[in-house]
Order: C-alpha cells, then structure tokens, then sequence
C-alpha cells in the first residue's frame, strides 16, 4: 500500500526578512500572499502552483509516497518600535503561488488547515517568548530572535513530523485538529 505523505514547509527565513515592512495590498507578495486569521480557511483554490517542485524534496520516494498538497508557508520577523524600544513580531502566511495539489479532499485540506494552524501557535510561542526580552539592546535582542527562532523551526518541524504520522486516519486528523484547536484557544493574546 502507498502511504499518503503530505508536505509541508514552513519558516524559511532569510537575510533579507529581518528587515520586513508592511506591503502595501496592491503589491504582487499581497496578492499571492495569505495571513493566518482565525476567520480565514484555506481552499484548494488557494492552492495555485501549476505543478510541484520536486527540487524541494531531494530524498523523496515516490514508490512509497505520493505527494496530495504542498503548503508553503512562511514565518517573517517583524520589527517595529515601541517607546523607543525594538520589537520583534513574527507572522505566519500562505503562499498561493507556491502550494500545490493533485487532490480536492475535504480531508486533505483538513490537513493542510492543521500544518496553517500549527504554524500560528509556534509563531505565537516565538512573540510571547520575544516580548519578555524587549528591553535588551537591539544587537542582543536580534541574537536572541534568532535563537528562539530555530528553537520554534526545529520544535515546529518535530511536530510536522508527528503530525503527519498521526493523521493518516480520519480519527486520528479530528484527534490532532482539537488539539491544535485547543493550543491556538490557550496560546490568544488577551
């Protein structure tokens, strides 16, 4: 039997992220781009890369998976000043251009909702942690944003991992969707 293996990539940070601003709407990234929202579920239409790079998955095997969804989704390092004090913000977004599909299950965008979800509560995790060392000098404070950020990648990457493993039945993805339903109510800012 062929496993169904689901892909998912997340926080891919470069250089060139730290720096982020705010786009305006009208840009290309905003029109290809989707910010986590509670209110917002993904649809297959937002799944709109013609065909799947398979330069992304060197050690696939595809005698022993086949490939429904891949989400891209990222993690952006935000700064901004507040009373004179550098504040680092991480949010999580879904690249349209990038996610692909061969598959319009509902039980497969269940999936790929999970990977969105999950994305959001490391993120969350990452600005409560960054928040508690807001008055560290901004040099300081960038080392430790880049520590907490490869704790939250690996943690989350971990987790993809079981995630994974885990829902490959119908019980077992209603299972580890009110888990993360759970973790996103805990994890709200009040």
């Amino acid at each position: 039997m062929t496993a169904v293996l689901y892909f998912f990539y997340f926080i891919t940070l470069s250089s060139s992220s730290v720096g982020h601003a705010t786009i305006s709407p009208s840009s290309k990234l905003e029109s290809d781009t989707i910010y986590w929202s509670p209110s917002y579920k993904l649809t297959w239409g937002d799944f709109q890369a013609k065909e799947l790079d398979k330069s992304i998955y060197e050690n696939y095997d595809s005698s022993k998976y086949r490939i429904l969804a891949h989400s891209k989704i990222d993690f952006t390092l935000s700064f901004k000043l507040e009373e004179k004090k550098p504040i680092i913000l991480s949010n999580v977004f879904f690249i349209k251009s990038k996610s692909w599909t061969s598959t319009h299950s509902y039980e497969d965008l269940k999936h790929e909702q999970g990977h969105f979800d999950m994305a959001e509560i490391y993120a969350r995790t990452f600005n409560s942690e960054i928040l508690k060392y807001k008055d560290l000098e901004i040099q300081e404070l960038i080392k430790l944003a880049y520590e907490k950020y490869n704790i939250s990648r690996t943690s989350y990457n971990d987790e993809t991992i079981k995630f994974d493993m885990a829902t490959k039945t119908s019980l077992g993805l209603e299972l580890y969707l009110n888990e993360i339903k759970k973790r996103l109510e805990a994890s709200e800012i009040k």
